[in-house]
């Protein structure tokens, strides 16, 4: 008797390498990126047509890039949730892209936030709770709103707690010295 192996590939697709197998995934997981990347850069310019992009994602960022970038568009246009979707869902990677690399619930929770910070603050034991939920990451206009809260003595300490644990020493210590600035102008 004499046993066969075969190898399928996550969309499907066999292969009698496992060699084959893993370096087909790895192209088709290449391409997801790059449409990633192509539909983020799209959405962009679609939606804020005057904004200059001088930098693209890495393609390891493509995703976060994306998902930073459809919150913001959320933000700024909240009815724009389906046609954001339409876009992606007519992308050859759409459905694959919506399942396993976007999801919608957080990106809701997160445009919620940055939509009124104070509530989410007033929520929350310390602003390092709400880290994660906006993927340690601000916008320069999430910036501006903090400074506004921060300079009329709103959650200072849990904005300074949130900026610091993003990472963001420089704003959190310009913050703390009651220097806004740069973040008000």
């Amino acid at each position: 008797m004499r046993t066969k192996m075969l190898y399928i590939a996550d969309d499907g697709i066999t292969f009698e390498s496992e060699i084959e197998c893993r370096e087909h995934e790895r192209k088709v997981k290449q391409e997801i990126l790059q449409n990633m990347k192509d539909l983020d850069l799209y959405l962009c310019k679609k939606y804020f047509p005057e904004l200059e992009i001088n930098a693209e994602p890495e393609l390891f960022q493509a995703s976060m890039w994306l998902q930073t970038d459809i919150s913001e568009i959320m933000v700024s246009f909240p009815e724009s949730k389906d046609e954001i979707i339409s876009t992606i869902k007519a992308n050859p990677y759409g459905d694959k892209i919506l399942q396993d690399y976007l999801n919608f619930d957080k990106l809701k929770r997160r445009v919620e936030i940055r939509k009124d910070f104070l509530t989410a603050l007033k929520s929350v034991k310390r602003g390092s709770e709400l880290s994660g939920l906006l993927e340690w990451s601000f916008s320069n206009k999430d910036l501006t709103e903090l400074a506004k809260l921060h300079k009329a003595n709103k959650c200072r300490r849990k904005i300074e707690d949130l900026l610091t644990d993003c990472n963001f020493h420089y704003e959190c210590s310009k913050f703390h010295d009651k220097d806004y600035t740069e973040f008000l102008n």
